[in-house]
């Protein structure tokens, strides 16, 4: 008996939820009659109850019906709430075609811009070499090293500060690898005529920090930025092999302790994000042109250095003087942190606009 008992309490109530389900899934269409045939007073009523259950399609339907509906009945703070209400539910909403222009102007009054966001990005780069001076042991440079083009790996972690739907300003933790091949010819007047190839490995930790300007579009959102980014070598090697190899231990991998510890570069880039959802997928192509010189003069010829001993006697090759630059492509994704909220709420821009507006009354 008392299983059969809750048998019915829960038919019931399943029920009774698959009815209320039902009278809301018809209340925005019943509203939109009550709109369409001039009884707006109506609305509110018929989609109070039903708020708090709806999807979230319908409640962006629900709130849009709302807002023009106090607008209409010149209610500025019902219409601001539900307008508010709307943005919290789509942050990327835009005004249709068949929207009122009262709805325009109320939609200009609020930021749907995301206060920050963050993003995740994995690629590779190819690695070229800009060389300042060629160093030799013998004083012969008429045959200058080969610098070939390597290919590397990128990681980045980025966090945007949105100024407005443009202009935002981006930092980056960036840690990349990068690769290149250096041929040189060795005594090349000598008749035991030998070639090196040294295959260099570099790992560094950057922080690029860049200026984006962004295509506010609906679907794709194409940006072009450019910055300033410091690095940290955090380790670097050479795989060296000398032809013919006539004495032992001409093959081998060195560390390469002469190369410089920070060096800095500009950055220069563009890309595009597609929206999915609330989300962005991107793709992005930039340029680095590195700013400083690579080999540390200093420890050039450092002789107390093993390592740099054994790059110099054994192999011949003293660093030359380069800079390094590279090509980067990148896919990446973004968490936008949406928060709409009035122009007249506390931002970045009403502070700078305040403190600049304070400073200009002190001036007079």
């Amino acid at each position: 008996m008392v299983k059969r008992l809750l048998t019915i309490i829960i038919f019931f109530s399943f029920s009774q939820l698959a009815v209320a389900q039902n009278d809301c899934g018809e209340s925005i269409s019943l509203a939109q009659d009550a709109f369409d045939k001039g009884h707006i007073e109506r609305i509110p009523s018929i989609l109070h109850d039903c708020l708090n259950k709806f999807t979230t399609e319908q409640k962006v339907e629900a709130y849009r019906l709302l807002t023009i509906t106090y607008l209409y009945l010149d209610d500025p703070f019902g219409a601001e709430t539900s307008f508010l209400a709307l943005l919290k539910e789509d942050p990327e909403y835009r005004i249709l075609e068949n929207d009122p222009v009262e709805l325009e102007y109320l939609s200009k009054q609020y930021i749907t811009t995301p206060i920050i966001s963050y993003y995740a990005k994995v690629g590779a780069n190819l690695s070229t070499v800009t060389i300042l001076k060629s160093n030799s042991l013998d004083g012969d440079v008429s045959e200058p090293s080969k610098y070939n083009t390597g290919a590397g790996f990128n990681l980045l972690g980025a966090l945007e500060v949105h100024f407005n739907k443009t202009v935002s300003l981006n930092f980056e933790l960036e840690l990349s690898s990068r690769n290149f091949i250096i041929e040189r010819e060795l005594f090349p007047t000598n008749v035991e005529f030998q070639t090196l190839e040294q295959n260099r490995f570099n790992l560094h930790g950057s922080l690029p920090v860049t200026l984006k300007f962004t295509y506010p579009g609906e679907i794709y959102y194409p940006y072009v930025y450019g910055g300033y980014s410091p690095s940290l070598t955090l380790f670097a090697n050479g795989r060296y092999t000398r032809n013919p190899t006539r004495t032992e231990g001409r093959e081998g991998t060195l560390n390469i302790n002469n190369t410089s510890t920070f060096s800095h570069s500009l950055i220069f880039g563009a890309g595009v994000k597609r929206r999915f959802g609330y989300r962005y997928v991107l793709v992005d192509l930039r340029y680095r042109l590195g700013m400083t010189n690579m080999n540390n003069q200093q420890k050039q010829y450092d002789l107390s250095d093993r390592e740099i001993k054994e790059s110099l006697l054994l192999y011949g090759l003293p660093a030359d003087d380069f800079r390094w630059n590279g090509f980067e492509l990148t896919v990446g994704y973004v968490w936008p942190k949406y928060k709409p909220r009035a122009k007249n709420s506390v931002t970045l821009q009403t502070v700078v606009k305040k403190w600049f507006s304070k400073k200009d009354k002190v001036d007079e």
